[in-house]
């Protein structure tokens, strides 16, 4: 009983600490200037979103349908980008874990969701009275 309770224990601690890992390397993106490659691609008024992605991905093949929606609905303000063949901007911007969606609006970025997030939670980014 004594060994489940640590195990317990344990495995709550990792889940915070990574959710503490994740929070700051989201928080590092803000307030960064976008690379030159996107720099003209990203100037929608309202912003845009660029979802970064790997095929192989589970996540990011759940995120598929999702993104796809919003790619539909917003046309001219979601990118998809895939990880592999986009390997110098996903350095440039920093990217290390997929998928990764970054709101950029005025070149700079604004914010970045790592992880499955809902289509709610993502299109909330694309809302102009953000």
């Amino acid at each position: 009983m004594e060994n489940l309770f640590l195990f317990i224990l344990a495995l709550g601690s990792l889940i915070l600490f990574l959710k503490w890992r994740v929070d700051i390397a989201q928080k590092n993106f803000e307030g960064r200037d976008v690379p030159e490659a996107i720099k003209t691609d990203s100037q929608h008024p309202d912003g845009a979103l660029y979802y970064f992605y790997h095929p192989m991905c589970g996540p990011c093949r759940k995120m598929e349908p999702v993104i796809d929606h919003l790619m539909q609905k917003y046309p001219d303000r979601v990118k998809k980008l895939n990880v592999a063949e986009n390997q110098k901007l996903t350095l440039d911007i920093g990217i290390k874990v997929t998928p990764t969606s970054v709101y950029i609006k005025n070149n700079k970025i604004i914010k970045a969701i790592i992880g499955s997030k809902s289509e709610k939670t993502l299109e909330a980014l694309l809302l102009p009275d953000r």
